[in-house]
């Protein structure tokens, strides 16, 4: 969207070197942030709530394997 959007507090966004500023469900604001094959740099997070660490843990471990096997981990 292209509308203001309040951010309540304690509420988490990120901002980009171009500008870009995301929050809430990023996943959907993906033109300005997606991973493509001509990225070149790129900040993977994981995010749950609690009570879910074992299930992040495996996440992050599953998309480790992933990433080692078709992309580059730095």
């Amino acid at each position: 969207t292209t509308e203001p959007l309040s951010v309540s507090a304690g509420e988490y966004a990120f901002f980009t070197g171009e500008g870009t500023i995301g929050c809430r469900f990023d996943s959907q604001q993906s033109d300005g942030t997606k991973v493509t094959l001509d990225t070149k740099n790129a900040l993977i997070y994981f995010q749950g709530a609690r009570g879910q660490e074992k299930e992040i843990i495996a996440v992050k471990k599953k998309f480790q394997e992933l990433w080692e096997r078709f992309g580059e981990v730095s």
